[in-house]
């Protein structure tokens, strides 16, 4: 509720009509173009946005600070940074090839088993092998999938993140395979 007091929050999704091999310069710069459209129109003078994200969001976010940084004023991601670790690319790649292969339900499953722990792990197990099904086995939007899990196997922001000079509060598990603490 206090963030909402003080801020006006705007969700910015990836486009649907770009193509699954597009990398997070791409993106990013569809992210800075709808900053920028939402400063044109709501007259912002101050033009500094905070960004938060998660899991790709949150490298999108990191990028957008690095790439763009009239825009930014700080950052806040959880589950995510620069880039994957070594076990967080092989993780990043089996669920692209599921997705590849159209095996959602597996490939729900495998996420769900990976990014979550304890309860919310069974929670997001049981959804994908219910409510998945229902919704006649395909995510909602299968093409967003597919174009981040591709995304985030080429992000390496390391050199780029020099670059980011507003403060950056990173959020994330000791248990996280793909962004684990010590990167």
């Amino acid at each position: 509720p206090q963030l909402r007091v003080s801020h006006t929050i705007y969700f910015i999704e990836r486009s649907a009509d770009r193509p699954p091999g597009v990398g997070i310069a791409a993106l990013t710069d569809d992210i800075a173009v709808a900053i920028r459209a939402i400063i044109v129109r709501e007259n912002l003078v101050d033009p500094f946005v905070d960004l938060a994200g998660s899991a790709f969001g949150g490298v999108s976010a990191l990028a957008v600070a690095a790439r763009h940084p009239d825009l930014v004023r700080r950052v806040s991601i959880n589950s995510a940074a620069h880039k994957l670790s070594d076990e967080g690319h092989d993780i990043v790649g089996g669920w692209l090839k599921l997705a590849a292969n159209q095996q959602w339900i597996r490939l729900a499953d495998a996420m769900a088993s990976r990014s979550f722990t304890g309860p919310r792990q069974l929670w997001g197990k049981t959804l994908s092998k219910c409510l998945l099904p229902l919704g006649g086995g395909v995510p909602q939007f299968p093409e967003k999938l597919v174009q981040a899990l591709t995304a985030t196997l080429g992000i390496d922001l390391s050199h780029e993140i020099d670059h980011i000079d507003v403060p950056v509060q990173i959020i994330g598990g000791a248990h996280d395979r793909l962004y684990p603490p010590e990167i």
